[in-house]
């Protein structure tokens, strides 16, 4: 017969006798942490995404990245801007990717 009252007694009796040992439970602040990390971690995955897919839109269209954004990986400001204003597809319907 299997009960709660049963079970705590044999747990109870190989903990005592060191048959098995405890667990260590993390505390509620470091589960938060690795949450929000991994989210953040996510996120940033997803992002790369998103600007790898605009990337292979301006290839297949032909458009050229000027050469003062190549010199940085990162998207800046006057990057997105020149992907907004500047940008012309092949396709008038495309252009609405980035507006």
């Amino acid at each position: 017969m299997k009960t709660d009252h049963i079970d705590s007694k044999k747990l109870a009796k190989s903990l005592r006798n060191g048959d098995i040992k405890g667990i260590y439970i993390m505390p509620r602040e470091a589960l938060d942490d690795r949450s929000l990390l991994r989210s953040r971690n996510a996120i940033k995955t997803e992002l790369g995404r998103y600007k790898n897919r605009v990337l292979h839109i301006l290839h297949t269209n032909g458009v050229e990245i000027p050469e003062r954004f190549m010199k940085s990986n990162r998207w800046t400001r006057a990057f997105i801007t020149w992907l907004m204003r500047d940008v012309k597809l092949l396709s008038a319907t495309r252009n609405t990717w980035f507006c």
